[in-house]
Order: structure tokens, then C-alpha cells, then sequence
């Protein structure tokens, strides 16, 4: 998965990692339609989101902001 390139790891991306990528974004999609800025829907897909990446980002570096919107 991971290569070595002189100083660096390069990673490999493979079939399995686009899928699963697709898939998230295809659950996403299905279990949050209507996401607009602001709705309930939108704040319920950036809790899954936050959560799916908090399983692969360092601990702690993955945050929802708060924003505020004007009509």
C-alpha cells in the first residue's frame, strides 16, 4: 500500500480505496438528501462526516466549524 520513494512514502491508491470513497459519498448522499447550508440535514452529514474521517485523520484534527448564514 505504501511505497518508498526516496525520502517519502508515496501511497498507492488502489480500486478498493476508490470504492469505499464512492460508497461513503454515495451514503452520504442517501441518508442526508436535501443538504442545504444551515438545515438539519446538512449538520446531521457533517456529524457522519466528521466521524468517517476521524477514523483515518490524526486524533483530535478533525473539527466541524460553526458558521452563520444570512438570507
Amino acid at each position: 500500500m505504501w511505497q518508498r520513494d526516496s525520502w517519502r512514502y508515496i501511497l498507492e491508491i488502489t480500486r478498493s480505496h476508490v470504492q469505499r470513497a464512492l460508497g461513503f459519498t454515495d451514503e452520504v448522499i442517501a441518508q442526508y438528501p436535501n443538504r442545504l447550508a444551515g438545515t438539519q440535514s446538512c449538520r446531521e452529514a457533517a456529524k457522519r462526516i466528521k466521524e468517517e474521517f476521524a477514523r483515518y485523520c490524526d486524533p483530535g484534527t478533525v473539527q466541524v466549524e460553526e458558521f452563520t448564514i444570512h438570507p
